[in-house]
């Protein structure tokens, strides 16, 4: 039988993949064959090493997804080393919490432009790259349908 998730010689990009959920996920896709670009503010060496590990090519490239410079970067980086991008995997994300009445906006525009328009800045940077049959993945949170006290911004 066909391997139905042989994502042999496919370059992913996760965001948000230097620890838990997106350094599992990035791991998961090299398990099936993926080349995987590791995207975080905070060192993802780590990450890109274990990938490697795995027999398949891996880097890392430190982007803070709320800003289009770095952003813009990370796909350069990408199309420079692997020539495409078959996977987006947008799982960077934070939680500051606070309530509406006593939040700094500053919190709430930190968790909007990470949370909110990184997704939209990476989805926009990396399609002009991608081709048909390509994926984008976008990871939330279930906070988005319940909310809980003190996530304000986060459950937004």
């Amino acid at each position: 039988m066909k391997n139905l998730f042989d994502l042999t010689g496919k370059v992913a990009i996760v965001t948000g993949a230097a620890r838990g959920i997106g350094q599992g996920i990035a791991i998961e896709l090299a398990k099936h064959g993926a080349n995987v670009v590791i995207s975080d503010i905070i060192p993802g060496e780590s990450t890109a090493k274990k990938i490697k590990e795995l027999k398949v090519k891996s880097i890392y490239v430190k982007t803070d997804i709320s800003d289009k410079e770095q952003v813009n970067e990370l796909i350069n980086k990408t199309i420079k080393e692997f020539k495409r991008i078959d996977i987006l995997v947008n799982n960077a994300g934070i939680y500051l919490p606070g309530n509406v009445s006593d939040m700094l906006e500053e919190t709430w525009n930190k968790t909007m432009n990470i949370n909110a328009k990184g997704p939209f800045l990476c989805s926009q940077a990396a399609l002009k790259y991608m081709k048909k049959g390509s994926s984008i993945i976008n990871i939330s949170s279930v906070a988005g349908i319940e909310g809980s006290a003190g996530g304000a911004a986060y459950c937004a």
